[in-house]
């Protein structure tokens, strides 16, 4: 029995199909895992960072620059997540959301023996950590995606299955919390100067001067990996 050339791609096909499959369970077990900590603790910092997001969301609705909580981290991404989480709330549960919220407006500071602000910001905790179970999730996504065009498509996929359930990314990815985000934008930083070394760098240089830009905006020790993006970058124009 003769098969013709136009047989060769649909026997092929299986394989491509699989892996994407492959891929996308990856992905929803990453993003389910990471969900792990809803309802069952919470962390000490996180009641302070859901406290800045309120103060960095309300400093955004009226435009008072001055107004933005300033952190050593400086944790800025952090607080857009923390934000974005509180509006979505504000969405699902308008009138209990503006009563809680209501109350930590008149909140001088936050003490950590203040119970009752701890009560209030609580409500607000589960949305701020689903979004960046969320956001890690995605970056894991974008990471598997500049593997594959840097590498291969087997590589990418060895990459986002240790990514998806390495332990201390996943316990991270789960808090509202600066370090799973940090390591998420200084991941995707390196990897974007990598592809750098080929077709398109101005692009991708780009790409990585902005990741980079998240992961400082994060926390300040990823001015390593800015610098080292930059000398991969660098380098890869001196070639």
């Amino acid at each position: 029995m003769v098969h013709s050339a136009a047989d060769q791609p649909s026997r092929s096909q299986p394989l491509p199909a699989l892996r994407t499959l492959l891929l996308a369970f990856l992905i929803t077990l990453a993003f389910l895992v990471r969900l792990a900590p809803l309802g069952r603790y919470v962390t000490p910092d996180e009641p302070a960072w859901v406290y800045r997001a309120a103060l960095f969301a309300d400093a955004l609705a009226s435009r008072a620059g001055a107004s933005f909580p300033v952190t050593g981290h400086p944790g800025v991404t952090t607080m857009w997540l923390g934000a974005a989480g509180i509006a979505v709330q504000r969405l699902l549960s308008p009138a209990a959301s503006a009563a809680h919220l209501d109350w930590l407006r008149h909140l001088v500071w936050l003490a950590p023996e203040n119970a009752a602000a701890f009560r209030h910001l609580a409500f607000f905790l589960s949305a701020g950590r689903i979004a960046v179970a969320l956001a890690s999730t995605l970056g894991i996504v974008a990471a598997g995606l500049l593997a594959a065009r840097a590498f291969d498509r087997g590589v990418a996929l060895l990459l986002v299955g240790l990514l998806a359930f390495e332990p201390f990314l996943v316990g991270h990815s789960g808090l509202l919390h600066t370090d799973a985000l940090l390591s998420t934008f200084s991941l995707l930083a390196l990897l974007a100067a990598w592809n750098s070394r080929t077709r398109r760098p101005l692009l991708w240089s780009a790409l990585a001067g902005l990741c980079a830009g998240l992961a400082l905006l994060t926390k300040t020790p990823a001015v390593i990996v800015a610098a080292f993006a930059g000398g991969m970058v660098v380098g890869r124009g001196g070639e």
